[in-house]
């Protein structure tokens, strides 16, 4: 029977610990502190203008070389909006 893999070996990380995406209460700094430590971060940036998602991935990145996840999501994005 086959083992299936274990979520740390997916994520890339040492504890299965996942911060939640808290709206305004979780930014780069608490998302790099989880992934430092060895968990995963994760930093809400959903409905964000798209400057405000690359400033929130790129102070993560200043803060972390590791693992973390972005939530986001763009309404409206068809062909026409490319």
């Amino acid at each position: 029977m086959l083992t299936p893999p274990d979520l740390r070996d997916i994520l890339g990380i040492e504890i299965p610990i996942l911060s939640a995406p808290l709206g305004g209460a979780t930014g780069p700094e608490l998302v790099a502190a989880v992934s430092n430590v060895g968990g995963y971060g994760v930093i809400p940036l959903w409905g964000a203008p798209i400057d405000k998602i690359r400033d929130g991935i790129r102070r993560t990145r200043e803060l972390t070389g590791r693992n973390f996840a972005v939530m986001c999501r763009r309404r409206n994005l068809g062909p026409a909006s490319w």
